[in-house]
Parts: structure tokens; sequence; C-alpha cells
């Protein structure tokens, strides 16, 4: 009679592990498909967060070019208004002497 007993036992004991097993099993999978979800979105950020420093260091780039051309017809308005403003004197000096 004892061998049937620990058949029994065994047999039950065994079938509680099995299911432990498939139980771990199936939270197992479900955090592996977690974690690939989290990888896929990570991927997706560090591909955003390239783009995006990649439109800063051109907008860097075209903002240092543009600055130059501005630059550049600033000083070309300048030279225009001391002509203008010699011009301007000129005229004066004409208009007081006559």
């Amino acid at each position: 009679m004892e061998s049937e007993i620990y058949k029994l036992l065994l047999a039950v004991s065994g079938t509680l592990i099995v299911f432990l097993l498939g139980i771990i099993g199936f939270f197992l999978q479900k955090h592996i498909k977690v974690i690939e979800l989290l990888v896929t979105a990570v991927n997706s950020l560090n591909v955003t967060v390239k783009l995006l420093k990649n439109d800063q260091d051109n907008a860097a780039t075209n903002c240092s070019s543009t600055h130059q051309v501005i630059t550049s017809r600033l000083n070309a308005h300048s030279a225009k208004l001391q002509e203008h403003g010699i011009a301007i004197t000129e005229l004066k000096t004409r208009a007081e002497l006559e």
C-alpha cells in the first residue's frame, strides 16, 4: 500500500511541477514579447534622435552661411548709406551756397 501512495504522490507532484513550469513559461513568453517591443521602441527613438541631431547640425551649418550673406548685405547697405550721407552733405552745401 505504501508504494501506491508514493506512486500517487509522485504523479501529483509531477503534474504540479509541469503545471507550474507551464505557468512560468507562459509569463516568460509574455515578458519576452514586451522586451522585444521595448527594443523596437528604443531603436526607433535612437533613429529619431540621430535624425534630429543631423538636422540640427545642418541647420547650424546653414545658419553660419546665412549669417555670412546677411553680413555682406549689411556691409553693402552701410557703404550705400555712407555714399548717400556724402551726397546729402554735398547737396546741403550747394543749397547753402546758392
